[in-house]
């Protein structure tokens, strides 16, 4: 299978002094035109120049630097790296914190979670319209061709190209799954200030399916997370619902980030399995995963309810140790 990367780390390939300046020289005298002129021969400067742009050889005029842009068509936008051997997965984490309706974007995306290792793999993804209305199919794998492991980290993060949307909620479908929900604003408006990433919905161990959209009207009992986290770290939350039936599934949990708050917001489905489920109420935990936070103090929110922890993000962190607030039901 081959797929297209659309990668998150654009602006690094053109701060690795992958381009330089290359005067052309005059014209070269033939055989019978004697000896090569010498500086005082009034010889006029060269026409052009030429820039190395990230392995691609531009002319650009003379006396023109390689750094005022000439290079930005290949350097910041570089053209879509083919992977011949990919494994389908679909996304953990969208950060859609501000979708336009009508024009394309690109939104950050990740696959991972706490305690798993990537050194270099590589996302594809590949997302289009649905045939349903307000349905967007992503398909999205893990190139890890050219992996290099020198450290390891818990997310492999990318970006991944929107179509044009109307304005609406969203389904988003990954690899045949409904996983998330997509907030697209109308075109035009001021967006808040702030971010967003959504987790995916959780597995769907029966594979019947599941109702939809997502229901956020339940009583979870306690939320914990790490009391510290070093600047620009995705930080995990474990939200507990006390009462989940056994039919009970996951949903995505959005987590909104603005001012010094940290906003949780879990949600459940049901399966739709026809299961005789006794009536006891059994917990359940929802995985929520922060977009990376700046250094400073932060509290954290269930829903609109201030749950009585802090995140403290430093470097280094005073503390990794998890602590937990306990919420309504509790």
């Amino acid at each position: 299978m081959r797929g297209t990367l659309l990668s998150i780390s654009l602006a690094a390939l053109a701060s690795t002094g992958c381009f330089d300046n290359h005067g052309r020289g005059g014209p070269t005298p033939g055989a019978d035109a004697g000896p090569p002129p010498t500086a005082d021969a009034g010889l006029p400067p060269p026409a052009v120049d030429y820039c190395e742009c990230c392995g691609v050889t531009v002319e650009i005029p003379a006396g023109e630097d390689c750094e005022l842009g000439w290079c930005d068509p290949y350097c910041l936008f570089p053209p879509p790296v083919v992977c011949d051997e990919v494994e389908l997965r679909a996304l953990d984490l969208i950060c859609p914190s501000f979708v336009p309706a009508g024009q394309p974007t690109r939104i950050p995306v990740a696959i991972g979670g706490d305690g798993e290792c990537y050194c270099g793999e590589q996302v594809l993804c590949d997302a289009q319209l649905g045939a349903e209305p307000f349905v967007l199919e992503i398909e999205s794998s893990v190139c890890a061709e050219g992996a290099l492991c020198e450290a390891c980290f818990p997310y492999i993060e990318a970006e991944c190209e929107l179509p044009p949307m109307e304005t609406g909620t969203w389904t988003v479908r990954a690899n045949g799954e409904d996983l998330f929900q997509l907030s697209v604003a109308p075109a035009g408006t001021m967006p808040e200030w702030g971010l967003e990433c959504v987790h995916r919905r959780g597995e769907d161990r029966l594979g019947c399916g599941t109702d939809w959209p997502p229901r956020r009207v339940f009583e979870p009992t306690s939320a914990c997370h790490p009391e510290g986290a070093y600047p620009e770290e995705r930080v995990t939350f474990t939200v507990t619902d006390g009462c989940a039936g056994c039919g009970t599934i996951e949903g995505p949990c959005e987590v909104e980030v603005f001012d010094d708050v940290v906003r949780l917001r879990p949600s459940r489905v049901e399966t739709q399995c026809d299961v005789d489920c006794p009536t006891v109420c059994m917990p359940m935990d929802h995985t929520c995963v922060s977009p990376p936070l700046p250094e400073g103090t932060w509290r954290v929110f269930l829903e609109d309810v201030e749950i009585g922890t802090r995140i403290e993000v430093a470097s280094p962190p005073g503390t990794t140790d998890e602590v937990c607030g306990e919420l309504l039901g509790g």
